[in-house]
């Protein structure tokens, strides 16, 4: 009798043991999504603020002061332009509040009369996003 008894205890442990590991890969599971779309929210804002200086930069056709009326640019001593943001990708000059940076260098251009630029953002010292972008360079000459 009393090993039968002990049958109903043994059953329910396994179940216990059972679900303890089902729950633990469900667990493994959602923590792993829920950083999957942190990644994905932070590269999908990164996008979209590389594209607003991309045509910043394209509209001004890389003027640093022109630029900086427009968005909240810094130039740096080398020309690049830098916009630092904090965790709430809101603008900050604080360098220990910056989490993300974008920076926009211009870059050497094969054909004539095209300006480019890479414009690359980074989240805490890695690469999240780059695009390159280009403009015309037209010199509009007074007819005599």
């Amino acid at each position: 009798m009393k090993n039968k008894a002990f049958l109903p205890l043994l059953e329910q442990l396994c179940m216990i043991a059972f679900f303890a590991v089902a729950a633990a890969l469900c667990l493994r599971g959602f923590v792993l999504a829920n950083t999957i779309s942190e990644n994905r929210q932070i590269k999908d804002r990164a996008v979209v603020e590389a594209q607003n200086a991309a045509e910043v930069i394209k509209a001004v056709r890389y003027d640093a002061d022109a630029a900086a009326a427009r968005m909240s640019f810094e130039k740096t001593d080398d020309g690049t332009l830098c916009i630092r943001y904090n965790e709430n990708w809101e603008s900050t000059d604080d360098p220990q509040a910056t989490c993300f940076t974008l920076y926009a260098k211009r870059t050497e251009s094969n054909a004539a009369g095209l300006g480019t630029a890479e414009i690359t953002v980074l989240h805490r010292d890695k690469t999240v996003f780059s695009i390159t972008t280009s403009w015309q360079e037209v010199s509009y000459e007074e007819e005599p």
